[in-house]
């Protein structure tokens, strides 16, 4: 088909009729401005080979012709051909037969006896010019297709009742269905979820206002950017799946996260280092000073009570240069292996350590039943147990009685110790476990240490940590640990 408006159309008819064919040729020859030149075959083998080799912008066919494969044989006989437009010529009115056509690939269906040289040229014309213009957008529709083809964002196209007329092979990817599937489709028949989604709201937002919009949110497993385009036909909107980029963005905050509670941490460990290191060497260097100014004048047992002080000071200097060592070593997130532990012994180990406290607080500890075995890594629980026992020898009431239990939860092994003590507010239960805090009864300092340790220790070994305390009637603190098999 020629598209070149100073070309001279030419007219091919296909018709075993005389007299049609002279009706049409005489028509044509009296078209205006110019005649429009006539062809005629009376075979579609004819026609064919007509349009392979010669010049044809419109054909005419009878209906005995246009049957049995006829009309798709014309329309069909090459990609040019495909778009030359073919007329029926009938000599009787049948609008049935009409519509058929028409549904087959027809352009238009004539009557005979009702043509004249204005409307058979205006046919002619507005015919060709149809399917040039036809040819155009499907040549451009298919360099569009091929170009969103080759996007990797998903494309999608919609009109206004939210019906699919596009997509891309990224889109059709992304929702697990095939393209055929979902072009002609209603969107929120196809998948129902997405009313609920940011990009929904876009689509709804760009067809009321007509403005072009922008979204992040999720969609089923993916995270999604989507530009929505106001379009005469709809709309056009284009993903991007930023999956990736959320979750670096996420691991940032949390890294963040992570490091201003680490920074939080290290300056109030700074202040309890501080304060906790402090007393000990300012009773070193009070004795020390006593001595050296004093030391003559000193009956030996008093001398004895200074050496005595400067060496309970200098343990208590040691204890904190330990417990710091060991919340270091947690801290710096060295894998250990969890293996079942003997939780008697562990804990007949801890109360071995801290024995000169029980004999002089006349403390009575009991271990109620057998203790059950859990997983965890022994010198670190042993650390656990030794704090729990400290603040309730410290912290508990006088003397001392202290009750240690152990009993299965589900996946977890959960272990306690009850002291007698005054109990806790549930203001001071909120913050027992947090990094450096400190346990006051007027009595007994704690270091600020011990607790924090605990917690550290814990989680690392996959267990949680906590306390029940009611005023007045003592404190259990408690804490978990994986069940072993």
């Amino acid at each position: 088909m020629h598209t070149n408006s100073a070309h001279t159309l030419r007219v091919l008819q296909l018709d075993a009729d005389p007299r049609r064919v002279s009706l049409v040729a005489s028509a044509l020859a009296g078209a205006l401005p110019a005649p429009i030149p006539a062809d005629s075959r009376t075979t579609i083998e004819a026609g064919l080979e007509q349009i392979r080799t010669g010049i044809v912008d419109l054909v005419m066919v009878s209906p005995e012709l246009a049957e049995n494969g006829g009309l798709e044989a014309l329309r069909s006989v090459s990609p040019d051909a495909r778009r030359i437009p073919v007329v029926i010529l009938a000599d009787a009115a049948d609008d049935g037969a009409a519509i058929e056509a028409v549904r087959r690939g027809a352009e238009d269906y004539l009557v005979a006896s009702s043509i004249n040289p204005v409307m058979l040229a205006r046919v002619v014309r507005y015919s060709v010019e149809r399917a040039r213009h036809e040819a155009e957008l499907s040549a451009s529709t298919e360099r569009l297709r091929s170009l969103l083809a080759s996007v990797q964002s998903p494309v999608l196209a919609l009109d206004d009742s939210m019906t699919v007329l596009y997509c891309n092979d990224a889109y059709a990817h992304f929702t697990g269905r095939a393209v055929t599937d979902i072009e002609g489709e209603s969107l929120t028949v196809l998948f129902p979820e997405v009313v609920e989604t940011a990009s929904y709201g876009a689509y709804r937002a760009s067809l009321e206002t007509g403005r072009a919009q922008e979204v992040e949110g999720p969609f089923r497993d993916r995270y999604l950017r989507t530009r929505v385009f106001r379009a005469p036909f709809g709309l056009v909107a284009v993903a991007e799946d930023i999956t990736s980029h959320k979750k670096a963005e996420e691991a940032l905050r949390e890294r963040t996260r992570e490091l201003e509670a680490k920074n939080e941490e290290l300056d109030a460990f700074s202040h309890t280092v501080a304060h906790d290191l402090r007393n000990p060497l300012g009773v070193i260097r009070g004795f020390a000073e006593q001595l050296i100014d004093h030391r003559d004048a000193m009956e030996p047992g008093e001398i004895r009570q200074c050496l005595d002080a400067v060496l309970g000071a200098s343990v208590k200097m040691n204890t904190i240069i330990d417990e710091l060592l060991l919340l270091a070593g947690v801290r710096k997130g060295r894998e250990v292996a969890a293996v079942p532990l003997d939780m008697g012994l562990i804990v007949s180990e801890a109360m071995l350590r801290l024995s000169h406290i029980t004999a002089e607080l006349d403390a009575e500890i009991v271990v109620r039943g057998t203790l059950p075995t859990a997983l965890g890594h022994g010198p670190w629980v042993e650390e656990v147990w030794v704090n729990y026992l400290s603040n309730a020898l410290l912290h508990g009431g006088r003397p001392p009685r202290i009750v240690i239990e152990g009993a299965g939860e589900s996946d977890f092994v959960r272990f306690s110790v009850q002291d007698n003590g005054n109990g806790i507010s549930p203001e001071e239960e909120a913050a027992l476990f947090a990094p450096f805090t400190r346990l006051h009864d007027g009595r007994t300092p704690g270091h600020g240490l011990g607790l924090s340790i605990v917690r550290r220790i814990v989680e690392r070994l996959n267990g949680r940590v906590g306390v029940a305390s009611t005023p007045g009637e003592g404190s259990a603190f408690w804490f978990t640990l994986p069940r072993s098999s």
